[in-house]
This record gives structure tokens, sequence and C-alpha cells, in this order.
């Protein structure tokens, strides 16, 4: 596992499902509300990734992947 990648997310096709978030065992990921009222997943601890994939591969439109 790679402790430099962090996830990177496709907001043009994100839902903010969860399913990423969920399936993080490292509380890399999370959801909030932003300035525009809109609620998204975000990347908060990136040095908590281990480049494991767990987000990407619980992601049922493949809008998160680990770079």
């Amino acid at each position: 596992m790679d402790q430099n990648m962090t996830p990177e997310i496709d907001y043009s096709v994100c839902n903010n499902c969860g399913n990423c978030i969920k399936a993080c065992k490292y509380n890399v990921l999370k959801m909030r509300e932003w300035e525009d009222g809109q609620v998204k997943v975000y990347v908060d601890l990136p040095e908590n990734c281990t480049g494991c994939g767990e987000c990407a591969e619980n992601c049922p439109l493949g809008c998160i992947w680990i770079n």
C-alpha cells in the first residue's frame, strides 16, 4: 500500500451516496455542506489514505479513484 496516494472524486458524476465514506476504514472521506448549499463527499484526511482502494471498489458510479 502506497501512503502517498489519495482518493480523487469526479464531482460531475458523484451522487454523494456515501458508500465510499462507509467503506473507508481510515476516515479519509467525509461529507459536508458547502457554502453554496451543496452537500458533497470530500477528502478530509488525505494523510490517512493507505491506497487500499476500498472507496473506489464501493463506488457504484466509478467516480472515485486512487491517485
